[in-house]
């Protein structure tokens, strides 16, 4: 076998391990960004940790570098990439300096990766994840039998005070799906209301299954549905650390070789005592 031949060789085998990899951890594993602190003094410096699990916030695996599409920081008068990135045990972590004041929003997106699920494995993901009306398009079409290849990309946002913050928070980031809150989540106080709106490019998801859950606390503390204009409401019934997210699948219907795509996405914040 010539050189040239050899490198094909390696570069099939290397994609063909990276597909098969995808199926072992797809279902299990949201995406967060979890900065060291919530709740920032203007100028200080931290580290954010992007972590990949299933228990908030632990990181069960390390998220690669080269599947980060982009990573930027938001406030009331810039846009910061952050590229800059460091591996600290199971989380890639990058640095970031507040602004002199306000809101910070922090934002997301992985580049798009391939799974192939056997048809049992798909189906009971469709029905954990609360996605039955594929489940419900699959039965129509026949096909709860068939094996699936599915494309999927995440993405997800942070939000940070500094100092008292402002409306920033409520920033649209133009993210394929995002969850949007109407009130400032920094601000939220225990027994209180978090309002959010879910998008998928730019306009409300309705019937969409929101979950959350805070660090240290049971699975799934929070759930909701979002209604025909995105919305839902959840109740913060603790004070800590929080995450919010959905999935919202797509068929493709022009691709020979995937028949479906997911969105998964994110919103973490801190709810002081």
């Amino acid at each position: 076998m010539n050189e040239a031949n050899r490198k094909k060789v390696s570069k099939w085998l290397v994609l063909g391990a990276c597909f098969l990899a995808g199926a072992s951890h797809l279902r299990a594993h949201d995406l967060w960004i979890v900065p060291g602190r919530f709740h920032l003094n203007p100028g200080e410096r931290i580290r954010i940790f992007l972590n990949s699990g299933d228990e908030f916030p632990k990181s069960d695996s390390l998220v690669g570098e080269f599947r980060i599409a982009s990573f930027n920081l938001y406030s009331a008068t810039e846009q910061i990439p952050l590229s800059r990135f460091v591996v600290d045990g199971k989380s890639l972590t990058a640095e970031m300096k507040a602004p002199p004041k306000g809101t910070v929003v922090l934002g997301l997106a992985t580049k798009p990766r391939l799974v192939r699920l056997k048809a049992d494995e798909f189906n009971e993901y469709l029905k954990e994840e609360g996605l039955l009306r594929v489940l419900e398009e699959r039965e129509q079409r026949g096909e709860t039998a068939d094996a699936v290849v599915e494309r999927y990309t995440k993405w997800a946002k942070a939000i940070l005070a500094v100092g008292e913050g402002d409306d920033s928070w409520k920033k649209n980031l133009g993210m394929r799906i995002e969850i949007v809150p109407e009130v400032d989540p920094c601000a939220t106080k225990v027994g209180g209301e978090l309002s959010v709106r879910v998008l998928f490019d730019g306009e409300p998801l309705s019937g969409s299954t929101l979950v959350g859950a805070r660090a240290g606390g049971p699975p799934k503390e929070l759930e909701g549905i979002t209604d025909d204009e995105g919305r839902a409401r959840l109740a913060i019934g603790e004070a800590g650390r929080w995450y919010i997210r959905t999935i919202h699948m797509i068929r493709l219907v022009d691709d020979p070789e995937t028949q479906w795509e997911s969105f998964w996405t994110t919103l973490t914040f801190e709810v002081q005592p």
